[in-house]
């Protein structure tokens, strides 16, 4: 995945790569369901809904992270990373309060996905990978807040680190339940790399080799312009033959030479 030295818009390019192949894994874990001989009384009527709602996720994270890129290749000129995408997720906000038809679920997550980068208490963080963190944490449709992003972590700002809030009796019931939920994913997410090891898997070559394939294919092209110019020269010293020339093509002994025998 990214890292350090990885180009801004490839950060965003690899996380729609890793959303994609979640939708695709989904995708087969629903037709698994749809097309099954076994009778509709033996599917787990919360798996299949749980999957619908992870798809439904990943469609939306999908429209979100392709949302950035617009912003990234009309706008982004190598300014600083967190301050560009604090300014563009206040256009995108902005853009889609003003739409005929807001999407209010995406609205929320775009202002909360601001907020992580405008409080994050970590200096240098990576932008990217913290809103990677966030949509992991949370999810689109049911949003959590930014607040709660960071009570929920431990993080430093470079000289001292502070502690998570430590959890309360009362949440004690809740996170047995959180629990419970999370075993049943962990079953599903087996199943779901099961079946996702159909999928052809994404790879995308490195950027270097990109470049060398569109420099090899330009140079080939190039190869195989046709030089007009050279092409007319040879033309204008041909006789042209029309229908009322007199002058022979070949003489007679010429016509012979063509069917001697060598």
């Amino acid at each position: 995945m990214a890292d350090s030295t990885t180009p801004f818009p490839r950060k965003f390019e690899l996380l729609q790569l890793k959303n994609k192949q979640k939708l695709r894994a989904t995708d087969k874990l629903i037709e698994r369901f749809a097309h099954s001989n076994t009778s509709a009384n033996n599917i787990k009527p919360m798996s299949l809904l749980r999957n619908i709602d992870r798809r439904k996720e990943f469609l939306l994270r999908r429209e979100f992270i392709s949302r950035v890129l617009v912003q990234i290749d009309n706008h982004y000129t190598n300014q600083n990373q967190s301050d560009f995408l604090i300014s563009s997720l206040g256009n995108m906000a902005e853009h889609e309060s003003k739409s005929a038809s807001p999407d209010l679920t995406l609205l929320r997550f775009i202002l909360n996905c601001k907020d992580v980068l405008i409080n994050s208490p970590r200096e240098n963080t990576d932008p990217v990978e913290l809103i990677d963190r966030y949509m992991n944490f949370t999810t689109i449709s049911k949003l959590k807040t930014s607040a709660l992003f960071y009570e929920e972590q431990d993080y430093s700002n470079g000289t001292e680190t502070f502690k998570a809030n430590n959890l309360r009796p009362d949440q004690v019931g809740d996170k047995v339940a959180d629990k419970i939920r999370l075993q049943e994913e962990i079953n599903e997410k087996r199943l779901s790399e099961e079946l996702s090891s159909d999928v052809e898997e994404i790879i995308e070559p490195p950027d270097t080799e990109l470049i060398q394939k569109r420099l090899k294919l330009k140079e080939h092209l190039d190869s195989k312009k046709v030089d007009i110019k050279k092409i007319e020269q040879p033309l204008k010293d041909v006789r042209i033959i029309k229908s009322t020339d007199k002058t022979p093509i070949m003489n007679q002994e010429q016509f012979n030479n063509l069917f001697k025998s060598k």
